[in-house]
């Protein structure tokens, strides 16, 4: 739960193009929902800074759930 002051200086995560200083993550989720649940906990404790890439070669993060 977060106070009506807080306020994020940028997004959790984007997609699209990589804005300057953002980790560039690729993931991907095998089996159940749980294993997706997992994924956006992992995403969501990274913090501001990342964006999804949708090419693994591009990416600074690769998590494989």
């Amino acid at each position: 739960m977060t106070s009506p002051d807080f306020h994020l200086s940028r997004p959790l995560a984007v997609r699209g193009r990589k804005p300057q200083g953002f980790l560039s993550v690729w993931c991907r989720s095998l089996g159940c929902p749980k294993n997706r649940v997992d994924t956006e906990t992992l995403l969501g404790s990274l913090g501001a800074g990342i964006a999804e890439c949708q090419d693994i070669r591009k990416a600074d993060l690769v998590f494989i759930n």
